[in-house]
């Protein structure tokens, strides 16, 4: 089995997924980890009109985000 990514169909482009689809079927489909992304391990973020009944929003949010808020 093999798996293609949306780009050409060369023989470079296949990845193995398994040797046979009884395989890949007992893996529950499994397919092979994508390439990940460079991205930050952080970022800054704004809010912008906060509604003014909502103010204990963004203090929540810090909370979930583990954010102390000291820079």
């Amino acid at each position: 089995m093999f798996w293609a990514d949306l780009g050409g169909l060369g023989k470079v482009d296949l990845a193995v997924v398994a040797p046979v689809f009884e395989v890949w079927l007992r893996s529950g489909f499994a397919l092979p980890p994508g390439p990940q992304p460079n991205l930050p391990p952080t970022a800054d973020v704004h809010v912008d009109k906060v509604p003014v009944d909502a103010v204990q929003l963004p203090a929540r949010a810090r909370k979930l985000l583990g954010v102390d808020g000291s820079r």
